[in-house]
């Protein structure tokens, strides 16, 4: 399916797209502490 929609978007909060040349920033805010591996 994928294949037969290449041009398909999919939006999701920890994720970013973008094209040659930008720049982009995604910001986590972890409620509690501990130590997050990503």
């Amino acid at each position: 399916m994928m294949a037969e929609m290449p041009d398909m978007r999919h939006r999701e909060a920890n994720a970013l797209r973008l094209t040659s040349g930008e720049s982009g920033e995604i910001l986590w805010t972890f409620g509690d502490p501990g130590r997050y591996e990503f």
